[in-house]
């Protein structure tokens, strides 16, 4: 039986490491990673990802130097190694990874031996063939899942809500609401603050007051929440039936509306690979550490796209300040290939639109949400 090994480098960008050796039509069931000593500690990461799709990793530790003459001499005697060695085995060099003077280093000796050489477009998630040249590019699989995306960045998943379907009385109640922009806007605001309120032992809310007692809207809203018994009225409270009927109260419902429309989107857009909602994950700064909440996150042709869902209004500059976290942890954890959405029940000013725009967030806001499967669909198909 031949082997199909490839041999790269390590740098940041593991994706374009790791997608090739997923990919079923690319054959591979090893990787042999030329590493420097500092860089050991990011193997156990890919061998994560590796290992239980049956890919084995082995590494060669560099010489430390920046002399080409002595990088040349060195990979030459490696892959002669290699080949003198493993008779049955197919080598294939992926110049994605590593610095400029390394990777030219080995695509001179690779190139005597006649290896096949690739390299990752990170933008349009092509493998690009350098040899044999007229071989066409090739449309890389969409495997990576979101598990596999953060502990490639060294990130650990805490907890994820959901990564299944969402219970169909919020996707009905949802869709609903969202079309109501225009009438519900302020009793959406009650309601937050009555499950709000309603964080505790019990489950149960302040008393509604006059007004709140008054608003027709609200009393529509919690008309629908106990149709679709998630709630309850006792003695002018409301008693919510758990806490996942509370938070979809306080403000999920948007959440959990747009996961749900996510998901009928896999079948219609084929590279959605992966999607989640409320993923909780841990990263490293330094010494210490970072936890952040991704109200949903999607892997989508191989990169990451982060989606924030606000329901309050934005009018004290909060906006601005939705806007560059999400554009920081967009970066942070995705780099310049990851893409981020801001989808806002009520909508943000016009200067934070534009700030948004400069940033390359998406917006969907206020009317948009009537029509928010369409434009959703046609954003992650420009993935």
């Amino acid at each position: 039986m031949q082997n199909h090994t490839h041999i790269c480098f390590l740098d940041n960008k593991l994706i374009n490491l790791v997608t090739p050796l997923l990919d079923t039509h690319i054959p591979s069931n090893e990787v042999i990673v030329f590493v420097e000593q500092t860089e050991l500690a990011k193997l156990d990461a890919i061998r994560a990802v590796l290992n239980p799709r049956g890919i084995s990793l082995n590494f060669k530790v560099m010489p430390q130097t920046r002399n080409t003459e002595e990088l040349v001499s060195y990979f030459h005697q490696e892959i002669d190694s290699l080949v003198t060695h493993n008779h049955k085995t197919l080598y294939a060099f992926n110049a994605s990874c590593g610095d400029r003077q390394h990777v030219l280093a080995m695509y001179e000796v690779v190139r005597a031996y006649e290896f096949e050489c690739f390299m990752v477009e990170p933008n349009s998630d092509e493998l690009h063939w350098l040899v044999p040249s007229e071989r066409k590019n090739t449309q890389l699989a969409d495997k990576l899942k979101i598990r596999d995306f953060f502990a490639l960045i060294d990130s650990q998943i805490n907890n994820i809500a959901n990564t299944g379907n969402v219970d169909i009385r919020y996707r009905k109640l949802g869709a609903k609401w969202a079309a109501s922009q225009d009438n519900l806007g302020q009793a959406l605001g009650n309601l937050n603050y009555l499950a709000a309120s309603s964080d505790n032992a019990h489950l149960t809310s302040a008393v509604l007051n006059r007004s709140q007692l008054n608003c027709a809207d609200l009393q529509t809203l919690i008309d629908d929440l106990e149709d679709a018994e998630l709630v309850c009225r006792k003695n002018d409270r409301l008693v919510f039936i758990n806490e996942e009927a509370r938070f979809f109260a306080n403000g999920g419902w948007l959440e959990e509306y747009v996961y749900g429309l996510l998901l009928s989107l896999k079948k219609e857009v084929p590279h959605i690979q992966d999607i989640a909602q409320g993923v909780e994950i841990t990263r490293k700064i330094g010494q210490g550490t970072v936890v952040n909440e991704l109200d949903i996150v999607i892997m989508a042709n191989n990169k990451l796209h982060l989606i924030e869902c606000k329901t309050k209004k934005f009018d004290k500059g909060e906006g601005n300040q939705v806007i560059y976290k999400l554009d920081s942890l967009t970066d942070l954890l995705g780099g310049i290939q990851a893409r981020a959405a801001l989808i806002s029940y009520k909508g943000i000013r016009t200067h934070e639109q534009l700030r948004a725009k400069e940033l390359e967030i998406e917006l969907f806001c206020e009317n948009q949400l009537a029509q928010l499967r369409k434009q959703l669909k046609s954003w992650l198909e420009q993935a």
